[in-house]
Protein backbone atom coordinates (compact mmCIF):
# COMPACT_ATOMS: atom_id res chain seq x y z
CA UNK A 1 0.00 0.00 0.00
CA UNK A 2 1.15 3.38 -0.85
CA UNK A 3 -0.40 5.82 1.00
CA UNK A 4 -1.00 6.69 4.88
CA UNK A 5 -4.42 6.82 4.71
CA UNK A 6 -5.01 3.58 2.99
CA UNK A 7 -2.49 1.59 5.57
CA UNK A 8 -4.80 3.15 8.21
CA UNK A 9 -7.81 1.68 6.83
CA UNK A 10 -6.20 -1.55 6.34
CA UNK A 11 -4.88 -2.16 10.26
CA UNK A 12 -8.07 -0.55 11.47
CA UNK A 13 -10.41 -3.11 9.91
CA UNK A 14 -7.83 -6.22 9.91
CA UNK A 15 -7.21 -5.10 13.66
CA UNK A 16 -11.09 -5.46 13.94
CA UNK A 17 -11.70 -8.04 11.96
CA UNK A 18 -8.35 -10.42 12.22
CA UNK A 19 -9.15 -13.22 10.11
CA UNK A 20 -9.39 -12.73 6.08
CA UNK A 21 -9.91 -15.38 3.08
CA UNK A 22 -6.39 -15.79 1.85
CA UNK A 23 -6.67 -16.54 -1.82
CA UNK A 24 -3.68 -18.46 -3.33
CA UNK A 25 -3.55 -18.57 -7.31
CA UNK A 26 -1.57 -21.65 -9.22
CA UNK A 27 0.17 -21.26 -12.61
CA UNK A 28 -3.18 -22.44 -13.93
CA UNK A 29 -5.47 -19.93 -12.56
CA UNK A 30 -6.86 -22.30 -10.09
CA UNK A 31 -7.37 -20.23 -6.81
CA UNK A 32 -7.55 -21.55 -3.17
CA UNK A 33 -8.66 -19.68 -0.27
CA UNK A 34 -8.78 -20.62 3.34
CA UNK A 35 -9.41 -18.48 6.90
CA UNK A 36 -6.22 -16.57 8.24
CA UNK A 37 -5.37 -14.92 11.36
CA UNK A 38 -3.70 -11.58 10.77
CA UNK A 39 -0.74 -12.07 13.00
CA UNK A 40 0.78 -8.44 12.87
CA UNK A 41 0.42 -4.97 10.53
CA UNK A 42 3.70 -3.20 10.13
CA UNK A 43 3.03 0.57 9.36
CA UNK A 44 4.49 -0.05 6.14
CA UNK A 45 1.04 -1.76 5.45
CA UNK A 46 3.22 -5.23 5.37
CA UNK A 47 0.80 -8.12 7.25
CA UNK A 48 2.26 -10.86 8.30
CA UNK A 49 0.61 -14.83 8.72
CA UNK A 50 1.80 -18.03 10.48
CA UNK A 51 2.03 -20.85 7.82
CA UNK A 52 3.44 -24.40 8.01
CA UNK A 53 6.02 -24.19 5.30
CA UNK A 54 5.09 -27.47 3.74
CA UNK A 55 1.22 -26.39 3.65
CA UNK A 56 -0.05 -26.63 -0.22
CA UNK A 57 -1.08 -22.83 0.25
CA UNK A 58 2.92 -22.52 1.13
CA UNK A 59 3.89 -24.51 -2.29
CA UNK A 60 1.30 -22.27 -4.42
CA UNK A 61 2.79 -19.03 -2.73
CA UNK A 62 6.70 -20.61 -3.78
CA UNK A 63 5.02 -21.17 -7.46
CA UNK A 64 2.83 -18.37 -7.70
CA UNK A 65 3.21 -15.14 -5.00
CA UNK A 66 0.02 -12.90 -5.92
CA UNK A 67 -2.10 -13.16 -3.26
CA UNK A 68 -5.74 -11.77 -2.75
CA UNK A 69 -7.07 -11.24 0.88
CA UNK A 70 -10.76 -10.43 2.09
CA UNK A 71 -11.64 -8.80 5.41
CA UNK A 72 -15.17 -8.80 5.98
CA UNK A 73 -17.03 -7.18 8.89
CA UNK A 74 -21.27 -7.65 8.73
CA UNK A 75 -22.11 -5.60 11.74
CA UNK A 76 -20.38 -2.18 10.14
CA UNK A 77 -21.42 -3.56 6.94
CA UNK A 78 -17.70 -3.27 5.68
CA UNK A 79 -15.01 -5.07 3.81
CA UNK A 80 -11.50 -4.69 2.26
CA UNK A 81 -9.60 -6.45 -0.44
CA UNK A 82 -6.12 -6.47 -0.28
CA UNK A 83 -3.99 -7.95 -3.65
CA UNK A 84 -0.35 -8.03 -3.57
CA UNK A 85 2.34 -10.36 -3.54
CA UNK A 86 3.30 -13.27 -1.09
CA UNK A 87 6.64 -13.93 0.20
CA UNK A 88 8.00 -17.28 2.69
CA UNK A 89 9.77 -16.29 5.41
CA UNK A 90 11.18 -17.98 8.13
CA UNK A 91 12.51 -15.68 10.81
CA UNK A 92 12.38 -16.64 15.01
CA UNK A 93 12.47 -13.19 15.70
CA UNK A 94 9.38 -12.31 14.52
CA UNK A 95 7.57 -15.72 15.55
CA UNK A 96 7.89 -15.32 19.18
CA UNK A 97 7.43 -11.45 18.92
CA UNK A 98 3.81 -12.09 16.54
CA UNK A 99 3.21 -15.01 18.39
CA UNK A 100 -0.70 -14.84 20.11
CA UNK A 101 -3.17 -17.63 20.76
CA UNK A 102 -5.44 -16.50 17.86
CA UNK A 103 -2.88 -17.51 15.24
CA UNK A 104 -2.27 -20.89 16.15
CA UNK A 105 -5.80 -21.92 15.34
Amino acid sequence: MKNEKNIAILKEMAESVRTCMFTTFSSSDEMGSRPMGTAKIEDDGSLWFYTNEYSPKSKEISKENNVLLAYSDPSNNTYLTVKGKAELVDDQVRKEAYFSPFVKA
